[in-house]
């Protein structure tokens, strides 16, 4: 029987399973414009625009109010490469798919996959300002992850099955621990025992992931106003009565508020009573005048 001799088509395949079935926090992520990549005549180049849902006012009472159709999109930069780079051998090419990939695809695809998700966290560490709980503090109060289900709720978030929590290990080893005795579905906490996951409740999907990033404070420290300086606008703002001369006095991930600045529901347009959360995106010094 002549022997089948394993293709880059083949090895690229079975990779690209191998992957998928390694990633856990980016999994999650939203594949809608995945299709529009590797195009043959249509290529896409490294830059994504991701459409937005246009907003509408509506209006009270019968009289017609027209309003424009306004989309805008966010442009996606595909800036981030990793790959694991190998090479090999007339006889790795002899070998069963099977038999190569737990020799050879196995550990090299799991090292992407840690990478791909490892940017993944680090980005929405460093780029989404909601926040709930104590950083570096893993939390066994189920009263925190509702609060997280309550913000998404805030912002206009389908509840539609689709709301995942990525924990790291301790993390969930804490919680399933802290629930183990309240009230769940007998197969929910069957699965909890045999896999040490949490599994789904309070409204989420619950997973782990090895990769997610301790985020550390900055040094903080003063009593911070908002500088006197009228319409303040672009993407810094001066603030004043800080501890003076402190370097990384804020960094990266960073959550602050405003006084008077009120989160906003996207659907009703009205105050949801919690002030707007803001996130720090570069490191930030104070001056000898405290700035």
């Amino acid at each position: 029987m002549a022997q089948q001799l394993l293709t880059d088509s083949r090895i690229t395949n079975e990779s690209l399973m191998i992957l998928k079935n390694n990633l856990v926090f980016s999994r999650m992520a939203n594949k809608e414009y995945s299709k529009t990549f590797g195009v043959d005549g249509a290529k896409q180049g490294d830059t994504l625009n991701i459409r937005k849902p246009a907003r509408y006012i509506g209006r009270t009472g019968q009289a017609l109010q027209l309003e424009d159709q306004t989309e805008t999109s966010v442009p996606l930069q595909l800036s981030n490469w990793e790959g694991c780079d190998l090479q090999f051998s007339s006889k790795d090419y002899k070998l069963s798919m099977d038999m190569f990939a737990r020799r050879v695809l196995d550990p090299a695809i799991a090292t992407v996959a840690q990478k791909i998700d490892r940017n993944g966290l680090l980005l929405a560490k460093n780029s989404v300002a909601n926040s709930v709980g104590t950083p570096g503090t893993p939390t066994n109060a189920i009263l925190t992850y509702l609060k997280a289900g309550s913000n998404m709720d805030y912002e206009g978030c389908p509840k539609d099955n689709n709301r995942h929590l990525v924990l790291d290990t301790i993390a969930q080893a804490t919680i399933v621990d802290a629930l183990k005795g309240l009230f769940q579905e007998a197969d929910e906490i069957g699965k909890q025992y045999t896999s040490g996951n949490m599994g789904k409740a309070a409204g989420f999907e619950w997973s782990m992931d090895q990769n997610i990033i301790t985020h550390t404070v900055g040094t903080l420290g003063g009593t911070p106003t908002m500088s006197l300086t009228a319409n303040q606008s672009g993407s810094s703002i001066t603030t004043t009565g800080w501890t003076a001369s402190v370097t990384n006095l804020l960094l990266p991930g960073d959550i602050f508020t405003i006084a008077g600045v009120y989160q906003v529901n996207p659907q009703n347009r009205q105050s949801t009573g919690q002030l707007r959360q803001f996130i720090v995106q570069s490191p930030v010094n104070s001056d000898g005048s405290g700035n």
